[in-house]
């Protein structure tokens, strides 16, 4: 149920708005699929079963739908994405990840929105230095 939550990003006010409201949909799912997928993986069966469907997989379409929002909002002028794919899999894998750290117990259990919203800040503003700081070098 991807696409109504990629809708309302795409009417967000500004493109970092909707990045933000991708993550947090994205964090909130995990939260929900992770608890119930982690004592499939431990089956042996698994592996055959991720590989033999992969491209039909709910990870993949899931994976898919964020980096078609992702292009779609490069294409508008919002965001800055020269590969959407890669852009929407670090999306995804960090709210991935911050799932898991959550059932671990970090973050106390759960992540703070504020704390995405800082997540997704640093993945907004990136890690290249900014012109200025180069030209002051």
């Amino acid at each position: 149920g991807i696409e109504p939550v990629l809708a309302r990003a795409a009417a967000a006010k500004t493109g970092q708005d909707g990045i933000t409201i991708v993550a947090q949909a994205l964090l909130d799912y995990f939260r929900v699929a992770i608890p119930v997928i982690l004592p499939l993986v431990s089956q042996p069966s698994f592996a055959n079963v991720v590989t033999q469907n992969f491209q039909t997989s709910p990870a993949t379409t899931l994976l898919k739908a964020v980096a078609g929002f992702v292009k779609a909002e490069h294409a508008r002028g919002r965001i800055q994405a020269d590969d959407p794919q890669a852009s929407a899999g670090v999306l995804v894998s960090s709210m991935h990840s911050i799932a898991l750290f959550e059932i671990m117990g970090f973050h106390g259990g759960t992540m703070p929105k504020a704390g995405v919203r800082m997540l997704v800040g640093a993945l907004w503003d990136g890690l290249e230095p900014k012109k200025a700081a180069r030209k002051a070098r």
